[in-house]
């Protein structure tokens, strides 16, 4: 062998010992490196597509009243102060008895007698018809004056009930609808410094991530919710990805599974899912195509 023929196979091997260490440093690097996962970021309550809020909006009406209550002040603690020993009553020498004197009682006069009162003609006693012809008309009599007197008893109970309501609806202030400023769309203990919407999250404040993040973060949670009302009689633990494509104007397109789950109800699922979903416009910076993971969480 000539002394080139050795030196060009000494050059080979040590090129073919250089790539395949570089191939094996490759693959350690890999094999030890954490796959990349991409974190979900929280938006805020409230309805709308206003992903980039970092506030809750309030609930309410644009141009309410806005309700600035003063902190109740503190209660002050009150200091009870001993009341002073009550006074020792004083006693009072007792009062001699009072000397009865006797006195003398002159006896009572004597009562004249009473002449005897003339005697009085008696009547001629009615015939048993003409009592009776008179009692029924006593008891009639009676009867009418009685119905007269609670009729006039009632209309003068009406007339005052009537004559107090409208006394009472011309004395009644009214009073305007309170309504707190925010928007319609808003959640209790939000801020009335959000104008637009919230992103149909759970929380009142959330300032983690940029428009990419929580533009993904917004894309992935509705995709669950849906999938959720899909899959609510399937078996917790499958697993599936779907690759989808946002237009600009936030339409999803040309989905596809390119994981399968294994179960042919599950795949379809998650395509239905995504044709259902809407999102705004895909802002600057969010990758056209997306690979979204899906998976089917436990029943309650």
């Amino acid at each position: 062998m000539s002394t080139g023929s050795s030196r060009a196979f000494a050059l080979s091997a040590g090129l073919h010992a250089a790539v395949a260490a570089i191939l094996v440093l490759t693959a350690y690097v890999f094999k030890t490196s954490p796959p990349q996962t991409t974190k979900i970021f929280e938006l805020v309550a409230g309805a709308g597509d206003n992903y980039g809020a970092t506030v809750a909006p309030a609930l309410g009406e644009p141009g309410g009243v806005k309700l600035d209550l003063p902190k109740p002040p503190a209660p002050k603690r009150e200091v009870e102060t001993p009341a002073p020993p009550a006074p020792a009553p004083a006693v009072e020498p007792p009062k001699p008895e009072p000397v009865k004197k006797a006195t003398l009682t002159p006896p009572p006069p004597k009562k004249a007698t009473p002449a005897p009162a003339p005697k009085v003609p008696e009547k001629t006693s009615l015939s048993i018809a003409q009592q009776i012809r008179r009692k029924i008309w006593a008891a009639d009599s009676k009867e009418k004056a009685k119905a007269e007197k609670d009729r006039v008893a009632e209309a003068k109970r009406l007339a005052k009930e009537k004559a107090d309501a409208a006394k009472a609806a011309r004395e009644t202030p009214k009073v305007a609808r309170l309504n707190p400023e925010g928007i319609r769309a808003g959640v209790a203990g939000g801020s009335t410094d959000n104008k637009i919407g919230g992103a149909g999250g759970n929380a009142l404040t959330a300032e983690e991530g940029d428009a990419v993040d929580r533009y993904v973060s917004l894309l992935r949670q509705r995709l669950t919710a849906e999938l959720e009302e899909l899959t609510r009689a399937m078996d917790d633990g499958l697993r599936a990805e779907a690759e989808v494509h946002i237009l600009a104007d936030g339409r999803l397109s040309r989905e596809r599974i390119v994981k399968s789950s294994g179960n042919d109800e599950f795949d379809a699922a998650v395509l239905r899912a995504i044709r259902a979903v809407r999102m705004p416009s895909r802002p600057k910076g969010v990758d056209q195509v997306q690979v979204i993971p899906f998976v089917t969480r436990a029943k309650q």
